[in-house]
């Protein structure tokens, strides 16, 4: 490798770009999933228990109008928003 691997990365056709916003096209729509399609957690996978945690809490989340917010979850803990 040159240059500390940069002629790998060069071959990558998203390494050059200037900002992650130009993978997507100026007028696409962005992608969503609703909460009621998010998958189970994977049993004995590091997070399963706060993934699961979260799509029980999810649904009242954005009833409540905490859209867009971060959650901080701790196994079956919510730590906070």
């Amino acid at each position: 490798m040159s240059q500390g691997g940069r002629d790998v990365l060069d071959t990558v056709p998203w390494a050059n770009l200037e900002s992650p916003m130009a993978i997507r096209p100026p007028n696409a729509e962005p992608q969503f999933v609703s909460w009621t399609a998010l998958p189970a957690a994977e049993p004995g996978t590091p997070l399963a228990e706060e993934w699961e945690t979260y799509r029980q809490e999810v649904g009242r989340w954005l009833a409540e109008g905490q859209a867009g917010r971060d959650a901080l979850l701790k196994r079956q803990e919510i730590l906070g928003l």
